[in-house]
């Protein structure tokens, strides 16, 4: 089945429409335990205006001992304090973002294998799965961002792999900050080197 881009246009704005009305909150707060330990992190950074617990380098990627990777506490803080709003109200719009950012990273990580028809498809699939849904719904968990981002980087390999170089730097980019993010990369580092 042939799908025009303007018509996937229009289902793209649909799924951001449709992404939005399902994360709409319909509890009082933020769940998931994760989501303290984060907002506990951002809001201590708020307080004290740096983040204490860093002692290496390897502390903002959870590779210190005691330590956690820290991309999403910082970006919960910095949304908190830069738009002036309490840390669960920034969740809230975080997970809002990661919702929209994650239809368009999986569109353009489909969009790479075929028509428009698979990428529409595979991204309703993607926006409605449960996962995704569950790790994007009023909850600062570092797996929903993990989530949302992962579909990039699989398109900059494929992008690499045909041997298209001017997406490295996107590349390094991209695993640095998944890296910081969760540390479910040493599992794909280490699967990458056992295949070499």
């Amino acid at each position: 089945m042939k799908i025009s881009n303007r018509v996937a246009s229009y289902l793209l704005l649909t799924f951001y429409c449709c992404s939005i009305i399902l994360r709409y909150p319909l509890i009082n707060g933020p769940h998931d335990s994760d989501s303290f330990f984060v907002q506990w992190m951002s809001l201590k950074i708020n307080d004290y205006g740096e983040i204490l617990w860093i002692l290496n380098l390897r502390s903002y990627f959870g590779m210190y001992p005691f330590s956690y990777p820290m991309a999403v506490p910082s970006i919960l803080s910095i949304l908190s304090q830069v738009l002036n709003v309490n840390p669960e109200f920034s969740i809230m719009l975080f997970c809002f973002i990661l919702g929209i950012l994650g239809i368009n990273s999986i569109f353009i990580m489909a969009k790479e294998f075929g028509s428009n028809f698979l990428a529409i498809i595979t991204t309703l699939c993607f926006s409605t799965s449960f996962y995704f849904l569950n790790y994007t719904y009023w909850t600062i968990a570092a797996r929903g961002t993990f989530l949302v981002l992962t579909p990039i980087l699989t398109f900059l390999i494929i992008k690499l792999v045909k041997f298209n170089y001017r997406y490295f730097f996107m590349f390094i980019l991209m695993y640095f900050s998944l890296i910081s993010i969760h540390r479910s990369h040493f599992y794909c580092d280490w699967v990458w080197f056992q295949q070499r």
